[in-house]
């Protein structure tokens, strides 16, 4: 017997939004451009999506991690600001992380926890990029966010990307091999997951 289901939202929406659009090819639609459309579908046809191309999926948050949060407000957390040197706890946990899910070795003193990507890039491309006048910038992993590409414009510095679904195991390690032999490459953006496709 065939199994048949029955859709959420009824394609007739969905196709018709993304045509009212112009997006030809959702596969290359920017993470704005799906922000849209998934609102114009919400709204449309009354659904809920779990959204997670801006990284905020709208779920409600954890009771324990409101509990936590006013908690730590009663006890004056918001009359400080965190410690120049950063929270130890929080480095050394950045350091595990890597350390189990990337197998490299990072010290936690060389872990710098920032408020998003788009700053801890910013960060990281004023000084790695500069150090090293015969280096051209940035190699992007894509997919990954337009805006830091963006960041490289807006500093004047070059940069080189390739997509990374073409390039899994052994030929990940190639392309990065090749991108790099020139030595040009002065520092490496990889979001992961990567929105919006959310490839690991």
């Amino acid at each position: 017997m065939k199994e048949t289901h029955t859709a959420l939202v009824d394609p007739a929406i969905v196709d018709r939004r993304i045509e009212s659009m112009g997006i030809s090819d959702l596969g290359l639609a920017s993470i704005r451009e799906i922000k849209k459309l998934v609102d114009d579908i919400e709204k449309e046809s009354g659904v809920a999506f779990v959204r997670m191309e801006m990284g905020i999926p709208g779920l409600p948050a954890v009771p324990i991690g409101v509990e936590a949060q006013a908690n730590a407000l009663k006890n004056g957390v918001a009359s400080l600001y965190p410690d120049i040197q950063g929270v130890p706890e929080l480095k050394k946990e950045i350091s595990r992380f890597v350390r189990n899910f990337l197998d490299i070795e990072v010290s936690p003193e060389h872990c710098l926890p920032t408020v998003g990507s788009m700053m801890g890039s910013l960060a990281a491309m004023l000084t790695v990029n500069r150090m090293h006048a015969e280096r051209e910038g940035t190699l992007f992993i894509d997919p990954g966010f337009p805006v830091h590409k963006q960041q490289c414009r807006l500093l004047g510095h070059d940069f080189k990307s390739f997509d990374v679904y073409d390039y899994r195991g052994p030929r990940l390690r190639e392309k990065l091999e090749s991108m790099l032999a020139s030595g040009k490459v002065s520092s490496i953006l990889y979001s992961n997951p990567n929105n919006p496709a959310w490839i690991c």
